[in-house]
């Protein structure tokens, strides 16, 4: 098996919906960074496990259906009467650019514990991927480099978005020092550009680069917007241009490329190929490619996990772009 496992929040995207009166309706939708990737790869046909909680209220109930509804495996995701689900209010400007307003005060994903994780088995855990998002919080960080700890020494690769939210992050807590430190039990890093920046201002790229490698990651992935992704290993470097689409919104755009990105390598894997002949190989550029399009994909529409392309249409998307009809 080459199952990934995504460990975090789901919640709900509550997305603003202007009408012609100049009011504002919210519709919601399921997401959830590591929600969203861990749907993404069942919708390209992967084996995916979500690990999570939210609460037994109406929303909580309707994520589980949502993410069941996906062929995600639900075993790990935990259902509480002691918290409400986390929500996000969602809007978008006129280029499809999102800007989150979180109601996340003491939410159920905060209050994924040490009991929670003990119920895990890792032993099935090919890829195992987490956010930002639960650093945020000295409790759930502690059981986040827990769960990190418990993949690795199950023999799994290990993925990390930075993902970074600095509206979650408590006056008190530097995300930059907490990040940091996760990172040196990290295989694979995506990170924006503009995350980095927040992090830290005066660092170039190239310093961020050597911190991630000399920490051992052995790939990062870093985005910029609708520049060419930039792909990084111990051994070289390249880029990889993106598809250009009409941007209709760009929820779950970053989160549909890990998603495409640790399909390909669990693909890899179930066919034989260690990590680190994968990374040396072909098919980390072919993976790249196809990622890249599941994010071009996604941002063409709107919402998280009904944006989140098929196998089939990245095929197709692929297949007009060589040529095909």
């Amino acid at each position: 098996m080459s199952i990934v496992y995504s460990f975090g929040e789901l919640l709900v995207d509550m997305l603003a919906q202007p009408d012609s009166q100049q009011s504002v309706n919210y519709r919601p939708f399921p997401g959830g960074a590591p929600a969203n990737v861990a749907v993404a790869v069942a919708k390209l046909g992967g084996e995916s496990r979500f690990v999570g909680q939210v609460g037994d209220d109406f929303f909580g109930h309707w994520l589980v259906e949502a993410v069941k509804q996906y062929d995600v495996n639900s075993d790990y995701l935990f259902v509480t009467s002691q918290a409400k689900t986390a929500l996000a209010f969602v809007s978008l400007d006129a280029q499809g650019e999102r800007c989150f307003s979180f109601y996340r005060d003491q939410s159920a994903d905060l209050c994924f514990d040490q009991a929670c994780l003990d119920r895990v088995d890792f032993a099935a855990a090919a890829i195992f991927h987490c956010c930002s998002n639960t650093l945020t919080h000295g409790a759930l960080a502690e059981v986040t480099q827990e769960a990190l700890q418990r993949a690795r020494q199950q023999g799994a690769i290990t993925s990390f978005d930075i993902n970074l939210r600095p509206a979650l992050w408590p006056e008190d807590r530097s995300p930059q020092a907490v990040i940091t430190d996760c990172i040196k039990q990290v295989d694979i890093i995506k990170a924006s550009v503009e995350e980095l920046a927040q992090l830290k201002p005066d660092w170039s790229l190239s310093q961020w680069q050597d911190l991630f490698i000399n920490n051992g990651t052995q790939l990062i992935v870093l985005t910029d917007g609708a520049r060419p992704v930039q792909v990084v290993t111990p051994d070289g470097q390249f880029e990889q241009a993106a598809p250009i689409v009409k941007v209709v919104d760009t929820t779950a755009a970053g989160d549909a490329f890990v998603g495409g990105l640790l399909f390909g390598l669990a693909n890899g894997l179930k066919q034989g190929l260690a990590f680190t002949d994968w990374l040396a190989s072909g098919a980390l550029q072919e993976t790249v490619a196809q990622a890249v399009v599941c994010g071009a994909l996604t941002v063409s529409r709107a919402g998280a996990f009904p944006a989140l392309p098929y196998r089939h249409e990245v095929d197709e998307f692929l297949l007009r772009g060589q040529g095909g009809e």
